[in-house]
């Protein structure tokens, strides 16, 4: 399956193959509607985009089902942080998202988006189909 991702805040696309892994990256959204929302920081690709009733994560390869019976923690050390989902063993270091007086820490780091609003309903209801 094909599906088109967004770079949260960034004025980037991508179409991304969740079969082959394979993502071409281009500045102009093809899709009108909302399809997901990615994260690119050199050889790290994190995706997350709704299927149906659900919300998928892509990482490394394989596709997974986001839901609020997961253990995800974000730690935060200045610039640096720490993004984890304990039950997928996915971990992700990287640096600040460019939080500022535009954007707080909700609009502009998809990591903290995901751990503060995973075990709510609103997340799921206003991005799956």
């Amino acid at each position: 399956m094909k599906v088109e991702l967004s770079r949260y805040i960034w004025a980037e696309e991508c179409e991304l193959d969740t079969k082959t892994g394979e993502v071409k990256f281009y500045r102009d959204k093809k899709i009108d509607s909302f399809t997901g929302l990615y994260f690119k920081d050199g050889d790290i690709f994190f995706g997350l985009y709704p299927v149906k009733d659900d919300l998928m994560i892509f990482y490394e390869g394989r596709e997974y089902r986001l839901h609020d019976g997961l253990t995800i923690t974000l730690e935060i050390d200045g610039k640096n942080r720490h993004f984890e989902i304990a039950e997928y063993g996915i971990s992700i270091d990287y640096g600040e998202q460019g939080a500022d007086e535009w954007f707080d820490e909700n609009e502009a780091d998809l990591f903290y988006k995901i751990q503060t609003e995973y075990k709510g309903k609103e997340l799921y209801e206003n991005w799956t189909k």
